[in-house]
């Protein structure tokens, strides 16, 4: 089988990347290895910013898409949803969209959106699919198979608004509150989204929200490991034990399916 996880950013891919390695037993599949993939199994996907492909054990192929922004979404989805159609390569089996919760926009709006791709390519589901359950849909390809295909759109944190860095420092912090009697970890989070909240740039820095979301993220971190403060932020994600925190386990519980036949 052959799935796909579509996600806003390469930060946001980083961490998908590392907890589908960690908890579920993935490998990551270099390039020089696509040959030894089934023809039409592998393939490049335009729209897609970054592209990382892994195989699983059990038999399965994914790959982990970044959109390069929320508003890139629809279109990377339907990108994928015409090579479905084609017939000539194997079809994505699974879907999965994981998006932040932004203020800007609400949770049936972004819904609407990713259903308006599958509408346009003919791809019907039995009822409205909702947030944070799998739904599945039957269609006809070019070649009159018919098909099925199931969407999990996982808009995280579910219940507030925010960025999977927001949901990312909830974690530490509830991690913090139950493992450490000083709550180090907690003081230092907090403090550094109160300082980022505080400051006044007058305008020339920090613009957007979604700016002073990614500077608490990247503050705490330059905190925590100063000497890796101009690293990668993909090796400050990797230095932290994700997979171990309970609230990373159930928001992405769901991905467990991808594993299965």
């Amino acid at each position: 089988m052959k799935h796909v996880i579509i996600c806003e950013g390469n930060t946001d891919l980083t961490l998908i990347q590392y907890f589908m390695e960690k908890v579920h037993g993935w490998e990551h599949i270099k390039e020089s290895d696509y040959k030894d993939f089934e023809e039409g199994m592998i393939n490049k996907i335009r729209n897609a910013k970054l592209m990382k492909w892994f195989k699983h054990p059990g038999g399965a192929v994914l790959s982990i898409m970044s959109a390069g922004g929320v508003s890139r979404i629809p279109g990377l989805l339907n990108s994928v949803l015409d090579m479905n159609q084609l017939g000539s390569i194997v079809p994505f089996s699974r879907i999965v969209i994981i998006s932040d919760r932004d203020e800007i926009q609400t949770e049936q709006h972004f819904l609407d959106e990713i259903l308006d791709k599958f509408d346009e390519n003919a791809i019907q589901f039995a009822v409205d699919p909702r947030n944070n359950e799998w739904n599945t849909a039957v269609y006809t390809n070019a070649m009159q198979d018919q098909l099925m295909v199931d969407l999990l759109p996982l808009i995280v944190p579910f219940e507030q608004t925010g960025a999977i860095e927001t949901f990312l420092l909830q974690a530490l912090s509830n991690a913090s509150e139950q493992e450490d009697p000083d709550q180090v970890d907690k003081l230092v989070i907090d403090q550094c989204i109160q300082f980022i909240d505080s400051i006044d740039c007058k305008d020339k820095y920090l613009r957007k929200r979604r700016e002073r979301t990614k500077a608490k993220f990247d503050t705490t971190f330059v905190v925590m490991t100063p000497a890796e403060a101009f690293g990668q932020r993909r090796d400050l994600l990797r230095s932290v034990p994700w997979e171990k925190f309970e609230l990373i386990q159930v928001t992405f519980k769901q991905l467990r399916k991808l594993s299965e036949l």
